[in-house]
């Protein structure tokens, strides 16, 4: 981490709305949407890596930053105590000093394990945290027009934008880029969230791979493209759908499907015929914009509309 001093960069433009760049792209933007075999199931299991992430953070809390504040309350003890003592009070200064730069990268930690901003105010707070975070840890030059939403976000498309930023910054600041202006709007229901700077060579592979795990699951796309000033440009859209709301028994049938169960299952645990299961089923694919029952469980794991549970009876096993 740098510890270059400087004058502030961070620039935050709060009353204007995010608008698409307005400049020409001269190299196509490449729309990408597949990604390599398993992916989706390692998007599935995304709750259980932050999960672990939160652990960590109370560990961070409880085992690093709580005692720094109690050293730097003691430090500031004796530093009154020896008053008459120059050298002995310059030494306790220096290593309070110290311990104060190891306490905020110890804060900076914390909060990117466990983004309270996040949870608290909502994703445009966050990433206003987060590029102040850039800015003083790495002398990265962060400008933002983020459009302050109607209404918050599902958790987990916060959650996982989020990700998806600290990923890019990441990348960017590991590509030696200087400035990165970050773009958050709406375009006809649907989210969008754009990078754009000038970094040699284009955004490497596994950024790539990394955004679109991360919005994959909510039906989000990720295009790539250059600018005709020649900037890097990276796009993220992710649909906000309407209407999606379930049914009492489009949610029972829903959550036996995220268990794994089969059709035939679904409908002798729910006392209805397996074609009946196959209408429900019709339905929820129609809401959640997708296909397949395996993205039907990726898609309500990632949003947060059902839940697996390990200690779920087996399919075939006799409900008693």
């Amino acid at each position: 981490m740098s510890d270059q001093s400087g004058p502030p960069h961070f620039i935050y433009r709060r009353r204007r709305p995010a608008k698409p760049s307005s400049q020409r792209l001269v190299s196509p933007a490449v729309e990408v949407s597949m990604l390599p075999a398993g992916s989706a199931s390692r998007a599935a299991i995304a709750n259980p890596a932050e999960s672990d992430r939160r652990q960590l953070a109370a560990q961070v809390q409880t085992q690093i930053i709580a005692p720094l504040r109690l050293l730097l309350a003691q430090a500031a003890v004796f530093e009154q105590t020896l008053t008459a003592q120059p050298a002995s009070r310059m030494a306790v200064s220096v290593l309070a000093g110290l311990a104060r730069q190891v306490l905020q990268q110890a804060n900076d930690l914390e909060a990117s394990l466990h983004p309270l901003v996040l949870e608290t105010l909502g994703l445009e707070p966050a990433l206003e945290a987060l590029a102040a975070q850039y800015e003083r840890l790495h002398s990265l030059r962060l400008v933002l027009s983020l459009e302050r939403l109607a209404q918050r976000l599902p958790p987990a498309v916060e959650l996982a934008l989020f990700r998806l930023s600290q990923n890019v910054l990441d990348d960017l600041y590991d590509q030696h880029a200087l400035q990165v202006k970050i773009s958050l709007g709406l375009d006809d229901q649907a989210l969008r969230l754009e990078f754009t700077c000038i970094v040699e060579p284009f955004l490497s592979e596994p950024l790539r791979v990394a955004v679109l795990q991360r919005i994959q699951p909510f039906g989000g796309t990720l295009a790539l493209g250059r600018l005709s000033d020649g900037q890097v440009h990276l796009a993220v859209h992710v649909p906000l759908r309407q209407g999606s709301s379930f049914t009492p028994r489009e949610s029972q049938v829903l959550d036996g499907l995220v268990q794994g169960w089969s059709n035939k299952e679904i409908a002798r645990r729910l006392s209805i015929s397996p074609r009946t299961v196959n209408y429900h089923l019709d339905h929820i694919f129609a809401k959640l914009g997708v296909r397949t029952r395996t993205e039907a469980a990726v898609a309500a794991l990632a949003q947060g509309l059902a839940s697996y549970s390990s200690t779920a009876a087996s399919p075939d096993a006799d409900p008693g």
